[in-house]
């Protein structure tokens, strides 16, 4: 009896649906083998499977491994250990023991022709079954077999790729730049955890080389593996900063002797100019910073460019020669701001997103310089990350940060995402007031700081209330709810804010009923899910929020 489970599998839709289902799997090794296996199912699924299944690579060796005379084998590779020990440890590769056959070349080309994305792991445990040699960083196949290789396939290897994790390493002669080719979109080029000094030599062949051999690149990341976190949006993301003392930064001799490592990196980077497709530029977790003109006025004139993310570390009177570009940039990213004016190094009109990383121990004089350029340079700024760096431990504890600094934000009438990292620095009620009256269109605020004895109380919430109507999600540090706002819960004003998130990572109160009677009158439209869901992934939770949040629970189901 024929059922209708083969006509349905007929329909190439439902084929793809299906294989795509399982690729939806956040797990890589889940999903990998979860494709491996409907390949195997049956015929009509092996087409969709395999176009998945090789579309997202993490590493070449199986494509190598398709040659049927391609086998292990063990050699020995020099490390470094301890207090600069050398030791000898095994090294796991892949050789040609026998001439390629023309049969394996067709397969290989085959699966080759399905690789998108190739993903090389660049930081990995050290496994003794399988020990990555630090000189080969992702090429399990020895140079001798892949010249071979390459002579018989001819290039590009990978004639549709479009992303490429490139991990490479001095003398930049055995890495595997094979793997770039017209097609490539998206590059990142890894570099291993070393000081810059080891980097430079032959620098400036190898940027133009990978440039000249992916001409229409329009996403370029340039990183060290001495960072964990690449994406500013991560929560753990920290970007390249100068950690010495500002003021040494401030004394930046006038003219250097001799090119710097920094230089040096950054110079051959402003190869970068050949790619005139490029839209996205990072730069920020690059153990360097942006140490002369030449880089900026290449990224500067990229006609396309609308998000960039580095580090800057140019002297004044090197700054002062640059002229502004970035017209058409709509992202920017930028740490290691000392002087407030790096900024004028943008003449960005169009600008939407900005994030800016201080160095530690930077004056009030230079935070509210730095939000004066912004709100004239950048007048249709939509959301401002603002991380002000610690203050010096000598620095005056009295002195409210915001109101010092804050004022110049009341221009950028069209602000609705905040976030201020205070570092050290406690924050007030009328720090808290001064914002609202500055930027009372705002639907996101996050206010990061220091709390202990003092900070913002009940006093705060009902000013963001009522000031900021629109206000959909809120963040604090912390948060007291005094005895005398308490005392005035009998006559505290119904506003009926439509805040959706709330979280308050030291919510302190005298009673969690008034506490809980207080905010419900201001946020009534508190989503308490969510806020329990956001609440739970705090990283050191106390205060008295979960308990709040359970009465305000109580009251919601009480008003259905």
């Amino acid at each position: 009896m024929t059922t209708s489970v083969p006509h349905a599998l007929a329909i190439p839709e439902i084929i793809i649906e299906i294989a795509e289902h399982v690729y939806a799997e956040p797990d890589p090794r889940t999903r990998r083998r979860g494709l491996a296996r409907l390949a195997r199912l049956d015929r009509i699924f092996y087409h969709p499977a395999v176009r998945l299944l090789w579309g997202d690579m993490q590493n070449i060796e199986p494509l190598f491994r398709l040659l049927s005379n391609c086998g292990p084998t063990q050699a020995s590779v020099i490390a470094t250990e301890g207090e600069g020990e050398l030791v000898a440890r095994p090294s796991y590769s892949l050789t040609l023991q026998g001439p390629i056959l023309d049969d394996d070349i067709a397969r290989l080309r085959e699966y080759a022709r399905h690789i998108r994305a190739l993903d090389f792991p660049v930081k990995e445990e050290y496994s003794w079954d399988r020990p990555s040699s630090h000189a080969q960083r992702g090429i399990t196949l020895d140079p001798y077999s892949l010249e071979n290789l390459l002579l018989r396939t001819g290039l590009p290897l990978l004639p549709f790729l479009e992303k490429l994790t490139l991990p490479v390493s001095p003398p930049y002669l055995s890495d595997p730049t094979f793997l770039l080719c017209p097609s490539l979109r998206e590059l990142t080029i890894s570099f291993p955890e070393r000081h810059l000094f080891h980097l430079i030599d032959g620098i400036g062949q190898l940027f133009s080389g990978i440039f000249a051999h992916s001409p229409r690149l329009t996403h370029l990341r340039v990183q060290s593996e001495c960072y964990e976190h690449h994406d500013p949006e991560d929560v753990n993301f920290r970007p390249w900063m100068r950690r010495d003392d500002a003021q040494l930064l401030l004394n930046l001799p006038q003219v250097a002797e001799s090119p710097t490592p920094s230089q040096v990196f950054c110079d051959a980077l402003a190869a970068v100019s050949m790619l005139d497709d490029m839209e996205v530029f990072s730069f920020i977790t690059m153990n360097s910073g942006v140490a002369g003109r030449n880089l900026v006025t290449a990224l500067s004139a990229l006609p396309r460019l609308r998000e960039c993310s580095l580090a800057v570390f140019i002297p004044p009177d090197v700054l002062r020669t640059i002229r502004p570009g970035f017209a058409n940039l709509r992202v920017l990213v930028i740490s290691n701001v000392v002087f407030g004016t790096e900024l004028k190094l943008f003449n960005s009109p169009y600008l939407q997103d900005l994030t800016i990383y201080h160095c530690d121990w930077i004056s009030s004089d230079t935070h509210r310089r730095t939000l004066e350029l912004i709100s004239h340079r950048f007048p249709d700024l939509r959301r401002l990350s603002w991380e002000l760096g610690h203050k010096h431990t000598n620095a005056s504890s009295g002195q409210h940060i915001l109101v010092v600094i804050i004022r110049p934000l009341s221009i950028l009438h069209g602000l609705q995402n905040l976030f201020i990292d205070a570092g050290n620095r406690d924050i007030h009620d009328d720090d808290i007031a001064l914002l609202v009256e500055g930027s009372p269109r705002l639907a996101h605020l996050d206010l990061k700081f220091h709390i202990e004895k003092t900070g913002p109380t009940a006093h705060s919430l009902l000013t963001l209330a009522q000031g900021c109507p629109s206000l959909a999600t809120l963040r604090l540090s912390g948060l007291f709810i005094t005895e005398e706002d308490e005392g005035k819960v009998e006559t505290y004003p119904y506003v009926g804010n439509h805040l959706r998130w709330l979280d308050i990572a030291d919510l302190r109160c005298m009673g969690v009923m008034h506490g809980a009677m207080i905010i419900d009158m201001l946020f009534p439209f508190l989503d308490i899910g969510e806020c329990r869901l956001r609440a739970s992934t705090t990283r050191y939770p106390k205060g008295q929020l979960a308990e709040v949040l359970v009465r305000l629970a109580a009251y919601h189901a009480a008003r259905e």
